[in-house]
C-alpha cells in the first residue's frame, strides 16, 4: 500500500470512528431521557404543559330538569360535565332508537337524544 492509500485508509477509519462516538453519545442521552421519562411516569410528577392547573373530575351524575311535554312528564338532561350525560350521548350516538335501562332502584327508563343533539332526554317507564 502507498503513502496516499494508508493516509486515506487513516482518514477514513478516524471519520468512522468519530461516527460511531456520536452514535454512542446519543444513544447515552437517549437512553437517560427514557429512564427520566419512565420516572416521571412512575412517580406521578407528569405536569401538563399547557396549563399547570389540575383538571376537574367531571361530576358523577348530572341534574335532571323536570319537563312536560305533549306526551306527558319527562327530564332534561343538559349538563355535558358529568360521567352520566358522557356515557349516555355515547350510547345514544350509536343507538338508531331510544334506549330502555333498568337501574338498580328497579326503575327502568327510555332515553333519547333532543332535536339540538345534544340534550338528553327521560322518561320512567312504567
Amino acid at each position: 500500500m502507498s503513502k496516499i492509500d494508508e493516509s486515506k485508509l487513516i482518514d477514513a477509519m478516524v471519520n468512522i470512528a468519530e461516527y460511531f462516538r456520536a452514535i454512542s453519545e446519543l444513544s447515552l442521552n437517549a437512553h437517560n431521557n427514557m429512564a427520566s421519562i419512565i420516572k416521571t411516569f412512575q412517580t406521578g410528577e407528569i405536569q401538563s404543559s399547557s396549563s399547570n392547573a389540575p383538571t376537574p373530575e367531571p361530576k358523577p351524575t348530572g341534574k335532571w330538569i323536570p319537563t312536560q311535554g305533549a306526551k306527558g312528564p319527562f327530564e332534561l338532561l343538559k349538563d355535558k360535565d358529568t360521567v352520566e350525560y358522557r356515557e349516555l350521548k355515547n350510547d345514544l350516538d350509536y343507538a338508531d332508537h331510544p334506549l330502555s335501562k333498568k337501574f338498580a332502584d328497579g326503575k327502568v327508563y327510555s332515553f333519547w337524544l333532543m332535536q339540538d343533539g345534544e340534550t338528553i332526554g327521560r322518561r320512567l317507564k312504567q
